[in-house]
């Protein structure tokens, strides 16, 4: 209210208005007045300040107001403009359909021509089949008559004038037959060259007839999308109706890939990439196919998900042994090594560790994804949507109960190459395998991520440790993101 004041005070000074010359008058009034009018002076300044503040709210309604009548304008502007658009569209159809329905009706008369064409040619045919008809039974009354004067000569011994004139009158008779024929040879040019020309045009009609074809099959795809765009809300809302519909059977497909056929669950991260790209973990792919003398190696594959990489090791080394923990997702592995012939691989449900014991799914704060369960509390891997993604603890939740094994205790011998995607616990998995690396000196692939690896109490300065102690050189193999880090190990000399 102080603030209203003081701004009042300062509009009536800048209005030229000075109270300083008025002030004995002013001094009077006040003192004999002021009593009387106090109350009403206060009141009028406060509801004048009121009054101001309700003008200021007033006009930032109204600012507001414009704003949004603008924004209304723009709007309308847009919808204008593609109602304009579709109409345009519209009648580019509608002329497009004209036009096709014009080429029509000139092909109708081009192919009413055509028949007439061909039933004036089918009438000239039945004449000149007549005239040749003739002209062969001219001929043969001709040869008859030859024939028929040889035995009178023969047989009655006529005069040579009686010879003369019959062999005239057969000579006019063949003559007669000739001309026929070469005018029946005449009428035949014509109408090759006649059927020439309706071959012509034929090709013509044949050429029209395509290019009608192909205007209407681009106004059916212009008519196509005009449907789509206008029934493309109740496109997606059919689709999505039938997905959830859809049975937890169809989830799984068969895939091809340039490395086989794999039996993968639609959703899952790796699945989708190998129906889509044909492959996955491509820099761990391109080491294998590199490695020189592995053919009578052996290769194992900690983590083997579905078993893709398990299937492209089986095209270069003798030997496979693949281990997946997890039940649903073995039962994968183990049919993609069936449907690619991989009868060098060895398929195992168990848990490589550091030592032995029992494994269970981790608790959600210790996984990368949350685990998805059924309606009994069991693990659902047909709505997971990373199959490769669920760590196993030792003081895991009991789901999915697996046992644990060391590498060492499998006694491996000829160990070419290992690979170790154990979400957190590779660190782990080194340790329960250090006789096996020292001894066969294998190429190792292992991944990395510190979040997940902290939940084992192994730093990958511990994992560095290691390979130096079995003088091995560590480098960064790929690097897929700031947290995952995929890392190779080569064997030194020694």
């Amino acid at each position: 209210m102080q603030a209203k004041l003081a701004q009042l005070k300062v509009g009536v000074h800048a209005a030229g208005l000075r109270p300083a010359p008025l002030a004995p008058i002013l001094h009077l009034l006040r003192r004999f007045l002021w009593p009387l009018i106090r109350q009403y002076h206060y009141y009028g300044l406060e509801n004048l300040a009121s009054i101001a503040t309700d003008v200021d709210d007033l006009r930032t309604s109204l600012r507001q107001f414009r704003e949004e009548a603008e924004k209304a304008v723009t709007q309308h502007a847009i919808w204008k403009t593609e109602l304009t658009a579709a109409v345009h569209r519209q009648l580019r159809t509608e002329h497009q359909l004209q036009a096709v329905f014009e080429r029509f009706s000139g092909v109708e008369s081009t192919l009413s021509m055509l028949q007439s064409h061909l039933h004036e040619v089918f009438t000239r045919l039945t004449c000149w089949e007549q005239d040749v008809e003739q002209s062969r039974k001219a001929v043969d009354t001709a040869t008859a008559s030859v024939q028929a004067m040889h035995d009178l000569v023969q047989l009655q011994g006529q005069d040579v004038d009686t010879l003369r004139s019959s062999l005239n009158h057969a000579e006019d008779v063949l003559r007669g037959a000739l001309e026929g024929a070469a005018g029946l040879r005449r009428h035949l040019g014509r109408l090759d060259s006649q059927i020439a020309q309706m071959h012509g045009a034929i090709g013509d009609s044949t050429k029209l007839l395509a290019q009608t074809g192909d205007g209407l099959d681009r106004v059916a795809a212009r008519v196509c999308l005009l449907e789509q765009d206008r029934s493309h809300a109740e496109q997606s809302q059919w689709l999505s109706a039938r997905v959830e519909e859809l049975d937890f059977r169809t989830r799984l497909f068969l895939t091809v890939s340039s490395k086989g056929l794999f039996l993968a669950k639609r959703g899952d991260l790796v699945s989708d990439s190998i129906a889509s790209e044909g492959c996955w973990d491509e820099h761990i792919v391109a080491l294998i196919e590199s490695l020189s003398g592995a053919g009578s190696g052996l290769a194992v594959d900690a983590g083997a998900h579905i078993g893709f990489l398990s299937v492209v090791m089986s095209r270069r080394f003798s030997q496979v042994e693949s281990f997946e923990p997890n039940a649903f997702v073995h039962r994968l592995l183990a049919a993609n090594v069936v449907l690619n012939g991989c009868s060098n691989v060895s398929c195992h449900q168990t848990a490589l560790y550091s030592k032995a014991g029992q494994l269970s799914l981790a608790a959600d704060r210790a996984q990368e994804v949350s685990i998805p369960l059924r309606a009994n509390g069991d693990f659902d891997g047909f709505s997971a949507s990373n199959l490769g993604a669920y760590a196993f603890a030792e003081d895991g939740t009991g789901l999915c109960k697996v046992e644990a094994r060391t590498l060492d205790s499998y006694s491996f011998t000829n160990v070419r190459f290992v690979k170790i995607d154990a979400q957190g616990a590779d660190g782990q998995v080194l340790f329960g395998a250090k006789n096996t690396i020292s001894a066969a000196r294998p190429v190792v692939v292992f991944e990395w991520e510190d979040i997940l690896s902290a939940n084992f109490g192994i730093s990958l300065h511990d994992v560095m440790a290691f390979f130096s102690a079995l003088e091995y050189k560590v480098e960064v193999l790929h690097r897929t993101n700031q947290k995952q880090v995929d890392y190779v190990a080569w064997p030194g000399p020694r």
